[in-house]
Formats: C-alpha cells, structure tokens, sequence
C-alpha cells in the first residue's frame, strides 16, 4: 500500500493518489516509480476536489489502464 506517493502513468503524468493498493513486489517498491501496472486499487478522497477527481483523475487512470478507482465524497459519506 502506498499513501500519496505518485503514479507515473505516461512519463509526464504522476497523480498523487490519496491511497494505492499495489502488487506485491520482491524491492518494495524502492527501485523505481509506481505505474498502471502494479496498482489493484487506487483510491481518492475528495473534499474540496471532488469535481476534479470526477472529471480529470479518474479519466486520466482510466486512460493509462488503472484497473479499479474509488472516489469517496467526504461531503456525502
């Protein structure tokens, strides 16, 4: 699991996901950037940044073939 740390999904792109859960991996992740293909799960919480999440991370993970994203609305949880 990584917290905030970025994603590089197409070598200018690297989102901060508030929460990624990733493959596992034999160097923990110490040798080199996070990508699309060693997430499961990437999560967002949205406070004042929900329609941004909607509108532009969620597509842009979507585009780079981020299996699964979450979006939880801190206004309407």
């Amino acid at each position: 699991m990584a917290v905030q740390n970025p994603v590089c999904l197409d070598g200018r792109l690297e989102p901060l996901p508030d929460i990624a859960l990733l493959r596992p991996r034999s160097d923990y992740y110490r040798n080199g950037h996070l990508g699309p293909d060693d997430v499961l799960l990437l999560i967002e919480v949205a406070d004042s940044s929900l329609r941004y999440d909607r509108e532009v991370k969620i597509p842009r993970y979507a585009r780079a073939g981020v299996p699964e994203v979450w979006l939880v609305d801190l206004a309407r949880s």
